[in-house]
């Protein structure tokens, strides 16, 4: 394998077999493997020195839920469930800035402790959000809790529960 390129201090691209060598981690992880092959079989006089570029990505935040899923359950039409909780934990290190809790149609947040910006949801914070299932109609409702957070950020975790009819009971009452 041959590098070409200029020495340290030139702007010059170095090229790896004709090609430019991007900064992408498979690709410097291919060219120390190639340097370190190359030289299993020599005994080298001198050091070999390699000059690799390396980018830093910024860490993206993670944010989870627990539980990872509500079921309401079996609910009659007209009635409201009992809220239920939901933990989130901001799983990384750095500060991440909430800007909507949401969940759709069916389902309330009754109460949060979760900060919205500008306050700051803190590395390794967490916090806590009550929702209640409250359909209008019978059927089987699936929704979600949605976190809106940073610039097109976000996470959302599943809600699910089932409303019956009135006319329903009436049967069974039978």
């Amino acid at each position: 394998m041959n590098i070409h390129g200029s020495q340290y201090g030139n702007n010059s691209s170095p090229k790896m077999n004709g090609r430019n060598r991007s900064s992408s981690f498979s690709q410097i992880r291919m060219v120390v493997l190639a340097i370190i092959i190359f030289c299993a079989g020599c005994t080298p006089i001198a050091p070999i020195t390699a000059l690799l570029s390396v980018t830093a990505m910024e860490a993206k935040p993670t944010i989870s839920f627990s539980p990872e899923m509500l079921d309401f359950g079996t609910l009659t039409l007209g009635h409201v469930s009992s809220a239920k909780k939901v933990t989130i934990r901001n799983d990384g290190t750095e500060p991440v800035l909430i800007d909507q809790l949401s969940v759709t149609a069916g389902f309330s947040i009754v109460a949060s402790t979760c900060p919205l910006a500008p306050e700051a949801f803190a590395g390794q914070g967490t916090c806590t959000v009550e929702i209640a299932f409250k359909p209008s109609v019978p059927n089987s409702w699936v929704g979600e809790l949605q976190v809106n957070y940073g610039q097109n950020g976000g996470m959302s975790m599943p809600l699910k529960g089932y409303v019956q009819g009135q006319e329903f009971l009436k049967d069974v009452v039978r």
